[in-house]
C-alpha cells in the first residue's frame, strides 16, 4: 500500500514536506527529491494564490513508476520555518542538499539510487546540489544553460517590450500612461538598490519587502560552472513554448554535460509543463 507522510528534515531551519513511499517491496527503492522553482512555493508547486499543482503532479508520476518522492515547501513557506524574505539562491542550494541527505537516510531509499529533479529555477540550482551531494542521476526541466546575471533583467525587458510593440488601443493607452518606462523605472531601482546594500531584505516604497539577497545571490550564480562538473546520467527537458525559459537552451545545457545526457524539447509543452 502507498505511504504518504508528513516529514521534517533539518536544514538552516526545519523544512517540512511530504514523502511519498510505493508499495512495499521489501527492499530499498529509488527516489527522487524534487526542487521547485522560484517565488513563494509550497511543496506541491503553489506560487501564492496560482496553483498548478505541479510538483504534486510529478511526485504521482514518479510514485506510479516506483520511486519514493520528497517535495518540500520552501523555507519561510507554509509549514517550513525560516523567513522566505532573507533566504538566498544558496540557502536554497543548502535545504536541497539537506533534502538529498534526508533521503539517502532513509530505510525504504537505496541511496545509490537517488535522483535529484529541478524545474525552473530548481534546475538551475540542481547542479549545485550534486556538486555537494552526488546522486545517481539529474533531470533538469525547463532550465537555462545562462549566468544569472543574463538571466535577472530580462523578465523586465519582455515586459517592456510587449507593451512596446502592443497594437490597437490597449497598446496606445500603455503607451500614453508611458508604463514601458515605469516599469524599467521600477526594476533599476529595485536593481540598484538590491545590488548595493549587504541587506537580506529591503522595502520598495517604504512599505513592500524585497529579498535582496536572493537578487544578488542569482547574479552572481553561473550555472555553467556546475554543469560541466555533472558525472551522472542527466535529462534534460524544455518546452516548445516555454516564455520563461527558452527551449533553444536544452541543447546548450546537455553539450556543458560531461557524462551522459538526453536531451528533448517538447512540443506544444509550457513553462509549467
Amino acid at each position: 500500500m502507498t505511504k504518504i507522510k508528513k516529514v521534517t528534515f533539518n536544514s538552516e531551519y526545519p523544512l517540512a514536506g511530504t514523502l511519498s513511499i510505493p508499495k512495499n517491496t521489501g527492499k530499498s527503492l529509488p527516489a527522487v527529491i524534487i526542487i521547485s522553482g522560484s517565488g513563494y512555493a509550497d511543496r506541491d508547486g503553489n506560487v501564492g494564490s496560482f496553483k498548478s499543482n505541479i510538483l504534486l503532479e510529478l511526485s504521482t508520476l514518479f510514485l506510479s513508476i516506483g520511486f519514493v518522492t520528497l517535495r518540500y515547501d520552501k523555507r519561510g513557506v507554509d509549514k517550513s520555518a525560516g523567513d522566505y524574505y532573507e533566504a538566498g539562491l544558496n540557502d536554497y542550494i543548502n535545504d536541497a542538499v539537506s533534502g538529498v541527505q534526508y533521503l539517502k537516510s532513509l530505510n525504504e531509499v537505496d541511496e545509490n539510487k537517488v535522483v535529484i529533479l529541478g524545474h525552473s529555477e530548481g534546475a538551475f540550482l540542481a547542479p549545485a546540489v550534486y556538486e555537494q551531494e552526488p546522486v545517481s542521476g539529474l533531470i533538469l526541466l525547463c532550465g537555462t544553460s545562462s549566468p544569472g546575471k543574463d538571466i535577472m533583467p530580462l523578465p523586465a525587458k519582455k515586459v517592456v517590450k510587449e507593451i512596446q510593440k502592443a497594437s490597437g488601443i490597449k497598446g496606445f493607452l500603455l503607451r500614453l500612461f508611458r508604463l514601458d518606462k515605469l516599469i524599467k523605472k521600477l526594476w533599476d531601482s529595485t536593481n540598484n538598490k538590491a545590488l548595493n546594500t549587504d541587506k537580506a531584505v529591503i522595502k520598495l516604497f517604504g512599505i513592500k519587502k524585497f529579498n535582496a539577497k536572493w537578487l544578488r545571490e542569482s547574479y552572481d550564480f553561473d550555472v555553467r560552472t556546475y554543469l560541466k562538473k555533472i558525472n551522472c546520467p542527466s535529462l534534460v527537458l524544455g518546452g516548445e513554448k516555454d516564455i520563461q525559459s527558452d527551449p533553444n537552451e536544452v541543447e546548450e545545457i546537455a553539450a556543458m554535460i560531461p557524462s551522459a545526457v538526453v536531451s528533448k524539447i517538447i512540443p506544444n509543452m509550457n513553462h509549467i509543463l
